[in-house]
């Protein structure tokens, strides 16, 4: 299971960051011999991440929204039931390519008018080249090829706790003990509510069904410590300097570099259910909200040129030199939907089997197995 998860939740990270493709977001996309460009080209490389990585976060997100109830009927006082299911977040087309004109870059052009992102099959990709003007003249100082993540879903595991109160009322609760493992570490839980809104209703709390709102929040703090750090040229004759230009006396270390995510996402629900003897059916609107952010810490090795003017006599000036830049990026994602979810719960004994499923028009629509364990209705 903590496998599963981990693999879940740096699946992106590790599409950006750890292969060749991410060395080239970090190293080339902010590549520039020019404080001012150095700062813009930062500029666009957080809308190329955000616009690469955000639909992934998004799905991630998504699935912290997924398989939170299973009836709409709460559980009794001292009734409870332990959970584990398993949410799959498909996108929708809109969500593998990116616009490029749509994102405001400042000082890279492409050769596409779209781009993927890492849904995106690996068989598209996009060109970017780092341009700027010298002398009234467009120079291009650097390219690299974005290719998509090919990623076709995002999976997710989420165990739950849930209890029954008094006045038609239910707590659940989601936790997974941190997970510290080979630079992996993860901090995940969730706080859900459902309520009976038909006992208040007059005629209709009558009625044989069971009708309750359900609103529910998570939280997900993940982080990648790299194992090999991404290091300066190794020249010993190449000067370090800072974005101005100026020689350091101490270097930076680079030790400690990380991708750090964080997604906070809430839903709320009405819902209705049917029980019979062995299986309830239920169905309802949702509307949820995702919001993640996605961010490299530490010391980041660029190359630039050694500009100074002691340069000139030495004749370095203009030659290869090694700067750096502290958290370089740091890209968001934030999704609203609304959407239409329904599904099926199988009970024997304390035994129970959940499906489900929801449609979200031009969002993340998906499907939940889950197993539980308990003392039910």
């Amino acid at each position: 299971m903590k496998q599963l998860l981990k693999n879940a939740i740096f699946g992106i990270g590790l599409i950006i960051f750890s292969n060749a493709n991410g060395q080239k977001l970090i190293s080339e996309m902010i590549n520039k011999n020019i404080s001012e460009m150095v700062n813009k080209n930062v500029s666009d490389a957080n809308k190329i991440a955000s616009a690469y990585a955000g639909p992934a976060l998004g799905a991630m997100g998504n699935n912290l929204n997924n398989g939170w109830y299973s009836t709409a009927d709460p559980l009794k006082l001292g009734r409870f039931k332990l959970e584990l299911n398993l949410p799959l977040s498909f996108p929708s087309e809109s969500e593998k390519n990116f616009k490029v004109n749509e994102i405001g870059l400042y000082s890279m052009k492409t050769n596409t008018n779209e781009a993927p992102t890492a849904f995106g099959s690996r068989k598209e990709s996009a060109t970017f080249y780092v341009v700027e003007d010298v002398l009234g003249k467009t120079d291009t100082i650097k390219n690299f090829t974005l290719s998509g993540g090919g990623l076709p879903l995002m999976p997710m595991i989420n165990p739950q706790l849930n209890v029954g109160l008094v006045f038609g009322t239910e707590l659940m609760f989601r936790y997974l003990p941190s997970i510290d493992s080979r630079g992996f570490k993860t901090n995940y839980w969730g706080l859900g509510v459902k309520h009976d809104i038909k006992q208040w209703i007059p005629i209709i709390k009558q009625l044989p069904f069971s009708l309750s709102f359900i609103g529910a929040f998570s939280n997900l703090d993940a982080t990648y410590t790299f194992a090999d750090a991404l290091l300066p040229i190794a020249d010993a004759t190449t000067p370090f300097v800072d974005i101005s230009g100026k020689e350091l006396i101490d270097k930076p270390s680079f030790k400690d570099q990380k991708v750090m995510i964080a997604i906070n996402s809430w839903n709320a629900n009405v819902i209705i259910s049917k029980k019979l003897p062995l299986v309830s059916f239920f169905g309802g609107l949702r509307l949820s909200h995702t919001s993640t952010s996605l961010s490299l810490e530490g010391n980041f090795p660029l190359q630039t040129f050694d500009i100074r003017e002691t340069a000139i006599s030495n004749t370095n000036f203009g030659k290869p030199a090694n700067t750096f830049l502290k958290n370089p990026l740091s890209s968001s994602y934030n999704k609203t939907s609304f959407g239409i979810n329904g599904g099926t719960r199988i009970k024997l004994g304390i035994i129970s089997i959940l499906l489900d499923g929801t449609y979200v028009p031009g969002g993340f629509s998906s499907a939940t197995a889950g197993f539980g364990i308990g003392f039910f209705n």
